[in-house]
């Protein structure tokens, strides 16, 4: 190892340059406990403050203690008073070599680690201390000792040379940084010592070689001249971590990277503070501070000056940049910190506060200052001391109001960086009441900051200090017409804050009332933003007010103007509607939040229901109607459970319900009765409703029968119902002020779920209706989880058919006719346009169900207005259907077509041969409608629905019910069709063949379709007879091979006699055309063709009489062909 010294080294151990002497006791009680020193480290740090407290306190009460007469260092031991005279300049060289043993990356020796260096270093020092402490008065001693500990420095690194996070140091980096404390703190201890005992001595070379001639004053001591370097150091090394670490970490991190800097710190401003006391003339060591800071910001830019290499610089060049009002803003605060912790020496608070002036001046008159400066420098004023931070207010008062529509974002392109106003009054409030708590965010900008430091403050002072009443005269008195007329958007959001936080903070009244003086001098403003931001300011002072049980009326009076004057607008200005439409909306969101956060009405909420809210409704398009309803359904809902929550209707409830029906009934119910009406309406109705009936009975009934009435939508009324029916205790009150209503709310059941394809209605929403109630019971049905009307209908057939008793049938049938006796009515204006097309499916869907299950419960013959007639001439048989001028059109003969079968099934389960009108209607049908549906309009696969009606016969063993209706309808069809009337048939009369074809084609069982032979074998006979064609050939085939396979066993007499009277009546003029017809059956009916065989021959016969001209021959060869195809013998 070399030493820059190295001609000046002795050996380690060496007899003639140490004396050794064995330790003996000392003869003092008080002698010095070196062991007290230690070096420093992040875990014992606090004991060298501890240590030095003591002997300050020792050497205040000039009782130091004495010093060992041995001590052993450096491995050695020292005779104290031959260090003195013989062993100085080898004992401070074996100190330098320690020091460079500490220094070296590579620890050399095995025997020790470097911690017991330091410790050798350390009580080294303190043992120069205590000779000084003992022996100050001798200026020689002083001087000598002084001397050699400049010396040390050359071996010791710079404090501000550590550029590196401190905590984060290896362990040998780590070692010398502390080593460097225990050079610099033991030096300083040993001045102090020679400060304290040698006053007078003269200002040393220490002096000389620290500080510049420019910094240093002549009268300076070497203890004042260290501390002044020592100081400036760590203000270095501070400055160095303030570089290292971004603004917005600062914030919770100090000027200590580690305890030891903190311990420094302490002990050099205890060191100083000692000195202070003794000498009124030295100054102390806030005042050094405090003049360090002035420096560093009066000389930012220290010039380059050549220095020798052995010249500390002082102060150090690293110390000054362009942050240096943050830096030692940054500093300040923690070092007030530092002092608070302790004992603060007189008017530090008024020094605090003018250098922090100070410093706050000089960041804020920067050119331009960056949002992560101000975030900063607002959060360091937080941590001052009270009385510093009020005078400090003013300052960044009048930098703020300068800034007003600055919105004090960040300008990156990061999207944190976007500040965002607040969207709601709700939110505007909550942000100024956590502002007037004094809690900050991360995310909250430096104006958001600074209202919180200026509430805490203010706070803190009390609302009667004269603080807070100068800072809102000072606040009051910036804002005039000119400077709110100046404000764009962000700065009335800013504005507003300011005035709101102040308002929760103290003052709320006052503050508020001038607020909206404030507001009133813009409100005419054109500015779209502008009008939008004062309302959300205006409402977020309703709920401040709200909060504190104050009156809203004047603060709603204002608002609810605007309001109606632009809801007026809305409708006559459509160049400006846009603007108009937003106000509104915006007034409507923040009226809905005022009662969303209110528990009562009792602070004149009432006012805010204006008539422009009514004015809303009539003017507002399709497309915008659905928002507003949706918004005041909120408030009314909110309101209900206000009333219900309080159980009693005060004034104000009284005064709020008045101005909801005042202003919303009328064009609520105008609304609602249109074709366009939003779904919204019911549901606001509803809650209407229900208001109601906490508030006033007859509004509950009206509004109640206006929803089921005819002339309101029934998409509201469907929706309404399912909206109050599912409320508990609705039905009982309704039962208590209307009785008769189950039959108009089933008739409203029934008419919605017809007319609204997609009801939310369900029968679950009704079974608590005594009449449907009952008719499940009787029933025996099980009401499904998701039953609908259909449900219902089945109830009602179900408990017609268990119903035995004539009177018990009239009575339910009188019942059941009251629910369908005006649902004619109801769908004549679907009937006249057939649109919509789903409406149309679903009522043709219901009542063809209606009418097949329930025909008989909704029609008495001595009862012309019973519904089934009328449901008739609507849905199946019109007027015009009897026009042959005016063909109905497509969409209505395709929707009878495909639900036809079900009222044909319906009528079937009449007394249709008695019921004149059943007779009649049946008719019509057939005429009307048999022709119609043979082509592709109802697809390849699907059936006639007058094939579709029987259905019920096709089976095997039908029951004689749907035997007797079959022939019924055959009869009708060939009474219409198939009558040979005027020389000709009906025109359509194949289409009569084509059904009989199809009825008989799907008829499984025989013997049906030999019934069938009594009323049209003689028919098709005659058909294929007078117009032979095809496809009446194959029906007649197709029916007497069904009759061969019924009557394989039995009497033929009855086919026998409809073929005689065939014959009989066609013989004259045709017959070879009964020849021919005969001819057709199937080979099968031989026994038919023989029992008729006879009456043939004679007619044969009696045509060739009839002649006169002998025997006909071509008739004769018929007649042979017909026997011989029959196998009959002639």
């Amino acid at each position: 190892m070399e030493f820059e010294d190295s001609e000046s080294f002795f050996p380690l151990i060496s007899e003639e340059n140490i004396l050794m002497t064995p330790p003996r006791e000392s003869e003092s009680d008080q002698l010095m406990d070196i062991e007290f020193a230690v070096p420093f480290e992040c875990s014992t740090c606090k004991n060298n403050t501890t240590e030095l407290r003591r002997y300050l306190k020792c050497v205040s009460n000039e009782s130091v203690p004495l010093i060992p007469h041995t001590m052993e260092l450096f491995d050695q031991v020292f005779v104290w008073s031959d260090l003195l005279q013989k062993n100085k300049h080898s004992s401070f060289m074996m100190m330098r070599q320690w020091m460079n043993i500490i220094n070296s990356i590579d620890n050399t020796s095995e025997m020790k680690n470097k911690l017991e260096y330091r410790q050798d270093v350390v009580k080294f020092l303190e043992f120069i201390k205590y000779i000084v402490a003992s022996n100050g008065a001798d200026r020689d001693i002083c001087e000598g000792l002084t001397n050699e500990v400049y010396g040390l420095f050359l071996y010791c690194d710079r404090l501000s040379e550590f550029d590196r996070d401190i905590s984060m140091l290896g362990e040998h980096e780590s070692s010398c940084f502390h080593g460097c404390l225990d050079v610099y703190v033991g030096v300083l201890k040993i001045l102090h010592a020679v400060e304290i005992k040698s006053a007078d001595s003269p200002e040393s070379c220490f002096q000389r070689k620290t500080l510049k001639q420019s910094v240093c004053r002549s009268s300076a001591s070497s203890f004042i001249s260290m501390v002044h370097l020592m100081v400036w150091e760590l203000v270095a090394l501070a400055k160095n971590m303030y570089k290292m670490i971004p603004l917005h970490d600062l914030q919770t991190r100090s000027p200590f990277p580690c305890p030891c800097v903190l311990e420094v710190w302490k002990l050099v401003k205890m060191m100083m503070d000692h000195v202070h006391q003794r000498n009124r003339g030295e100054e102390s060591f806030y005042v050094l501070l405090f003049d360090i800071i002035n420096r560093i910001l009066q000389d930012p830019e220290p010039q380059d000056e050549e220095m020798e290499s052995d010249f500390y610089e002082c102060p150090p060049r690293s110390v000054f940049d362009d942050e240096n009002g943050e830096f030692c803003l940054w500093l300040l605060v923690h070092m007030s910190k530092m002092a608070a912790a302790h004992s603060m020496p007189q008017n530090f608070d008024l020094k605090v506060t003018e250098i922090a002036s100070t410093v706050v001046k000089f960041c804020l008159s920067k050119e331009r200052m960056t949002e992560g400066q101000l975030r900063f420098l607002v959060a360091m004023c937080q941590d001052l001391p009270m009385d510093t931070r009020a005078t400090i207010l003013n300052l960044l008062w009048e930098y703020f109001y300068k800034k007003m529509n600055s919105n004090f974002s960040f300008n990156t392109k990061s999207i944190d960086s976007v500040r965002t106003l607040c969207k709601s009054a709700g939110q505007h409030l909550e942000l100024c009441s956590r502002v007037s708590r004094g809690e900050c965010k991360v995310d909250d900008n430096s104006y958001i900051r600074f209202l919180s430091l200026l509430c805490h403050t203010l706070q803190d002072k009390g609302s009667l200090s004269s603080e807070w009443k100068q800072m809102k005269g000072r606040i009051f008195s910036k804002f005039h017409i000119r400077r709110m007329q100046e404000l764009t958007e962000t700065g009335l959001h800013n504005f507003f804050c300011l005035f709101l936080s102040l308002a929760i903070t103290a003052d709320t009244e006052e503050i508020i009332t001038r607020m909206c003086k404030y507001c009133d001098m813009i409100w005419g403003s054109e500015d779209l933003g502008v009008r939008v931001s004062l309302m959300r300011g205006m409402f977020a002072a309703t709920l401040l007010y709200i909060q504190r049980n104050i009156s809203v009326q004047a603060l709603a009076e204002k608002l609810v103007g605007i309001f109606n004057r632009a809801a007026s607008d809305l409708g006559r200005d459509e160049m400006r509607r846009h603007s108009h439409w937003t106000i509104v909306c915006s007034y409507l969101e923040h009226v809905a939040e005022v009662f969303e956060r209110s528990t009562d009405v009792e602070m004149s909420q009432h006012v805010l229901i204006g008539e422009g809210l009514g004015k809303l409704l009539d003017v507002c398009r399709t497309s915008e109607i659905n928002g507003v309803v949706i918004t005041v359904q909120e408030i009314l809902s909110k309101f209900r459970d206000i009333i219900r929550r309080g159980f009693v209707m005060t004034a104000a409830n009284s005064a709020m319900y008045s101005a909801l029906m005042t202003n919303l009934t009328p064009p609520l119910k105008s609304l609602c009765c249109s074709q366009t009406a939003p779904q919204a309406c019911a549901d606001l109705l509803a809650t209407l409703c229900l208001v109601s009936i906490d508030c006033k009975s007859e509004d509950f009934v009206a509004i109640f029968k206006f929803s089921i009435s005819e002339s309101v939508n029934k998409s509201v009324s469907s929706r309404f119902l399912s909206q109050v029916l599912s409320v508990d205790g609705f039905l009982q009150q309704l039962s208590e002020h209307f009785p008769s209503y189950d039959v108009a709310l089933i008739q409203a059941w029934l008419t919605s779920s017809i007319l609204v394809p997609q009801s939310p209605l369900r029968l679950r929403d009704f079974l608590q209706v005594p009449a449907v109630r009952e008719l499940f019971t009787v029933s025996g049905m099980e009401p499904p989880e998701d039953g609908q009307i259909i449900h219902f209908i089945q109830a009602i057939k179900k408990t017609y058919d268990k119903t035995t008793g004539w009177k018990e049938r009239i009575c339910l049938r009188d019942k059941v006719m009251l629910y369908f006796v005006d649902i004619h009515k109801q769908i004549a204006p679907v009937l006249q346009t057939l649109q919509p097309a789903d409406v149309l499916r679903n009522v043709y869907a219901v009542l063809g169900y209606l009418v097949k299950h329930c025909a008989p419960v909704l029609f008495v013959q001595s009862k012309p207005d019973c519904p089934l007639p009328n449901i008739l001439t609507t849905l199946i048989v019109p007027h015009f259907m009897f026009n042959a001028e005016k063909p109905p059109k497509s969409a209505f003969i395709n929707i009878v077509g495909q639900h036809l079968h079900q009222f044909v099934i319906g009528l079937s389960k009449l007394e249709y041969r008695r019921a004149t009108y059943v007779n009649r209607k049946l008719g019509d049908i057939v005429s009307i409608y048999l022709p119609k549906y043979w082509s592709s309009s109802l697809g390849p696969a699907r059936q006639h629905p007058l094939v579709l009606a029987l259905k019920s016969s096709f089976i095997k063993d039908p029951s004689e019910t749907d035997i007797a209706f079959r022939h019924f309808l055959l009869e009708l069809v060939c009474e219409k069709y198939l009558q040979f009337s005027q020389q000709a048939y009906n025109p359509n009369h194949q289409y009569a063949i084509k059904f009989l074809t199809e009825v008989v084609k799907h008829t499984a069982e025989p013997k049906v379709v030999e019934s069938d032979c009594r009323i049209v074998l003689y028919s098709i006979l005659r058909v294929d007879l007078l117009t032979p064609s095809q496809q009446s050939e194959l029906l007649l085939q197709s029916v007497m091979e069904s009759v061969c396979l019924s009557q394989q066993n039995t009497d033929i007499s009855n086919i026998c006699s409809i073929l005689s009277k065939f014959i009989t009546d066609h013989k004259k003029g045709h017959l070879e055309a009964v020849f021919n017809t005969l001819h057709k059956l199937p080979p099968k009916c031989g026994p038919y063709i023989s029992q008729v065989s006879s009456q043939l021959q004679h007619c044969l016969i009696e045509n060739e009489s009839f002649r006169g001209v002998g025997r006909d021959n071509a008739v004769r060869s018929k007649y042979y062909n017909l026997m011989k195809y029959f196998n009959i013998g002639s």
